[in-house]
């Protein structure tokens, strides 16, 4: 990216990667809060996201949780490096709806953003 002249990225990654409300020391996917039996996704998203932090790129990931298919409402609630409290869900169409504004609206850089309604 450097290279070719690109400064900022924008990912979507797993709520998994954010941090624990139950246990601040350790991401969603290492605790208790994680409802998930494997973790190989996870574990891969956690690498991303490291390269990222070590990159001195201008990043942002976005985190869903439970990704449906659905509609854009425009209604949801975002939080840096936590998933938003008792977020569930999200749709498909909102999440992109999220990740799409980053690019007009640069915000969160450098950051995770937890995303649910």
């Amino acid at each position: 990216m450097k290279k070719e002249g690109v400064s900022r990225i924008i990912s979507v990654g797993t709520a998994g990667i954010l941090q624990s409300r139950t246990e601040p020391d350790l991401l969603r996917y290492q605790s208790s809060e994680s409802k998930r039996k494997l973790t190989r996704a996870a574990e891969d998203h956690h690498k991303a996201y490291t390269l990222l932090k070590e990159s001195g790129l201008d990043w942002t990931i976005v985190c869903p949780t439970y990704l449906p298919d659905g509609e854009i409402t425009g209604t949801y609630r975002v939080e840096k490096d936590f998933l938003p409290v008792d977020g569930s869900k999200i749709s498909t169409g909102d999440t992109a709806h999220f990740t799409f504004s980053l690019i007009r609206e640069p915000r969160f850089s450098e950051s995770r953003v937890g995303i649910a309604y």
